[in-house]
């Protein structure tokens, strides 16, 4: 739970599969109130490429792709020379909808200059929904396309 407008607020962490040589950091989890998994023997400081996840109660019952066109218009309207392409969707192995893939280019964003961001969904096991997202983020292009296999794995073991 976190505290936030002086209410508390419930934080739900969405259990990643961790891709061989990757590892959880506990810390920037806790820290960010998201999952981060890194490269094995980096942190979140240090590593060039880092896959977080975020899960939200879905409320509404929202689609996937509602929330990916949402998220998308207001990435763009705060990185103005964002660019973001539609990848192909990634099923799940064990089942549940496809994830939702784009590739967002962000040169004036240097921290998160190349990007891949998921939409999902889960439930749990008494049946609530919950609105996933699950980002590679990296600052090069190059650290995209090495990392980019790990992320794929992740999201198709979720």
């Amino acid at each position: 739970m976190l505290l936030c407008s002086g209410k508390l607020c419930p934080v739900f962490l969405p259990q990643l599969p961790e891709p061989t040589g990757w590892s959880v950091d506990q810390e920037a989890s806790k820290a960010n109130h998201v999952s981060v998994i890194v490269p094995t023997g980096y942190d979140y400081g240090s590593a060039e490429a880092v896959i977080y996840g975020r899960a939200f109660y879905n409320s509404d019952k929202s689609t996937i792709e509602s929330r990916a066109v949402t998220s998308n218009k207001e990435w763009l309207s705060r990185v103005k020379d964002a660019n973001i392409e539609r990848l192909a969707d990634v099923k799940r192995q064990k089942g549940g909808p496809s994830f939702m893939v784009f590739r967002y280019h962000n040169p004036s964003n240097a921290q998160q200059a190349s990007e891949m961001v998921a939409f999902g969904e889960d439930t749990d096991k008494e049946g609530n929904l919950f609105g996933i997202q699950v980002v590679l983020t990296t600052a090069s292009d190059e650290a995209l396309a090495k990392n980019q296999d790990a992320f794929f794995t992740v999201l198709k073991n979720y």
